[in-house]
């Protein structure tokens, strides 16, 4: 743009009359620096069009990968849930078993005496529980940080 020549117009320009000259010296320039001009604006004007088009293109397809990250990650709390969930299915399965054995014992036509396979079955439950309770983020840990919510809540207000 610092190529392009300028002038000003001195002496008469029609159709002002009666005014300061002073305030009637426009600035003209040649009508091929003029279209030079204009389409070097419209070249820059074309590519922030189209560096626009590009950002809202990418946005969207970061919005999508958000979208599906977020579905992955509810999926995955699910499938653990599941988990958890089959894992302590199975450990009453288990439990079930042992209790059976502890009330019928292998060899034998005859229930244990009552009072002392429900304390059998009592101490296999407390150890099934504490086994369950210290899996890594398992209920204990839950329980846990259900409660330093509570507190942080109730510190708040």
């Amino acid at each position: 743009m610092s190529e392009v020549m300028r002038w000003k117009l001195k002496g008469f320009i029609p159709g002002v009359e009666g005014e300061s000259k002073a305030v009637f010296q426009p600035t003209v320039v040649l009508a091929e620096d003029y279209d030079n001009a204009i389409r070097l604006f419209l070249d820059a004007a074309e590519r922030c069009v189209a560096a626009e088009r590009r950002e809202q293109a990418l946005q969207l397809r970061l919005n999508a990968a958000d979208q599906l990250a977020d579905d992955i990650q509810e999926e995955r709390q699910k499938l653990i849930a599941y988990g958890r969930s089959c894992g302590l299915d199975e450990a009453s399965t288990v439990c079930s078993r042992m209790a059976y054995d502890t009330y019928y014992p292998a060899g034998s036509r005859f229930k244990y005496f009552v009072p002392r396979a429900q304390a059998r079955l009592g101490d296999l439950l407390i150890k099934a529980a504490n086994a369950i309770a210290s899996l890594p983020d398992g209920p204990y840990d839950r329980f846990k940080a259900s409660q330093r919510k509570k507190a942080e809540k109730s510190a708040v207000a």
